[in-house]
């Protein structure tokens, strides 16, 4: 079989241009290839991700994929979804070794009716087939526009409802970012370094794995409590406390409310972090010693 033509230059500026207000979030090297869809066939090929921040403070997402078999390139339009998360490829809790989950902050499953995918469009296996191909991807984005949107807003809805800590807390990141320092930042991240670690080793990660899935799922959480930095401290108590008066789950507690607060700020925090230190987790030297 012949090797496909390099795409990935042609792909990210058409999505850029075609979806307004769309930009590219392909990973850097290190992440690149999560970026990888599979067929029922078996048969694979990279995706290219794009996202817009909504006026909610959540992020619409969707993906161009780039397939390659009979000797043809293959395009097609899919995962149109609303997140808390920007970065899906590299969810994580400021810490390599704790919660690295591409699926938070978003639905579980997206109802059938509001499911957008297009077709795929079929090119040839040079650069002026591959425009050709684009542009008629292009116009079946610009005439499904309404349904795509549609999805996005019943999308949004749901995400509230289910996810309302993630709302709370990306608001409030959103606010309160601008007063840490770099320093500040590292600093974060060498914390919860330290304490996945001291976790790992805990007697409390085997009590709580021992007393079932809630307990286990905020042991990390509960450990954590208290032991960050001053200014971030006061972040979880103050997220927290927003966490109990808004009732977020139902049969909310203090305890349970500063779980929900730390496992959001962690989640959002890094996820605000890749855009200005990319693969930050995987480059622990860049803030190691500092």
């Amino acid at each position: 079989m012949k090797r496909c033509i390099i795409c990935k230059k042609e792909i990210i500026e058409f999505g850029e241009k075609h979806f307004t207000d769309f930009q590219s979030i392909f990973p850097p090297k290190e992440f690149d290839k999560a970026c990888y869809f599979v067929l029922r066939d078996g048969s694979s090929g990279p995706y290219y991700p794009f996202a817009q921040k909504s006026e909610t403070g959540s992020f619409r997402h969707l993906r161009i994929e780039r397939g390659f078999w009979n000797e043809q390139i293959h395009l097609r339009l899919n995962n149109v979804y609303v997140s808390y998360l920007k970065y899906d490829w590299s969810a994580a809790m400021c810490a390599c070794g704790v919660s690295n989950y591409s699926g938070y902050g978003r639905l579980s499953s997206i109802p059938e009716k509001y499911t957008v995918c297009s077709p795929w469009f079929d090119t040839e296996n040079d650069k002026d087939s591959l425009q050709k191909g684009l542009a008629e991807l292009g116009a079946w984005y610009v005439e499904h526009l309404p349904e795509i949107n549609l999805s996005y807003e019943k999308q949004q809805t749901w995400l509230d409802k289910d996810y309302r800590d993630a709302k709370i807390t990306r608001a409030y990141l959103d606010e309160h970012l601008s007063e840490l320092t770099e320093p500040e930042i590292f600093e974060l991240y060498r914390t919860v370094d330290h304490l996945a670690g001291e976790y790992e080793k805990s007697d409390m990660k085997n009590r709580k794995n021992s007393l079932g899935y809630r307990a286990a799922l905020s042991g990390f959480n509960d450990f954590c409590y208290g032991k960050f930095p001053p200014k971030i401290n006061h972040w979880v108590d103050e997220l927290s406390e927003m966490m109990l008066s808004k009732k977020v789950v139902k049969g909310i507690d203090i305890d349970y409310a500063r779980s929900f607060a730390i496992k959001t700020l962690l989640y959002l925090f890094h996820d605000s972090q890749e855009a200005n230190y990319p693969a930050i987790l995987k480059h622990k030297e860049i803030w190691k010693y500092q």
